[in-house]
């Protein structure tokens, strides 16, 4: 017998992000992915200039987590 509770693997982006400049910058968006569900993981680099979000794309879209991002007055790279 097959069983459908296996889980999903969550889906990975990298999105690129202008106008970061320190380490403030980076608390600031990390919390606010990290209150997001659907969220798994999320890592923030001001000197990469990168929002690495692992993520359950049934709960949270890609336009949501942009969003995120320009809410806090960072430009996102398409």
């Amino acid at each position: 017998q097959i069983s459908n509770n296996h889980k999903l693997p969550m889906k990975k982006i990298v999105l690129n992000v202008k106008g970061m400049h320190c380490k403030s910058c980076e608390t600031v968006l990390t919390e606010d992915f990290q209150e997001q569900e659907g969220v798994k993981k999320v890592a923030v680099s001001y000197a990469k200039g990168t929002v690495a979000v692992e993520y359950d794309e049934k709960k949270i879209s890609e336009e949501t987590m942009r969003g995120i991002i320009r809410k806090e007055g960072y430009e996102v790279a398409k």
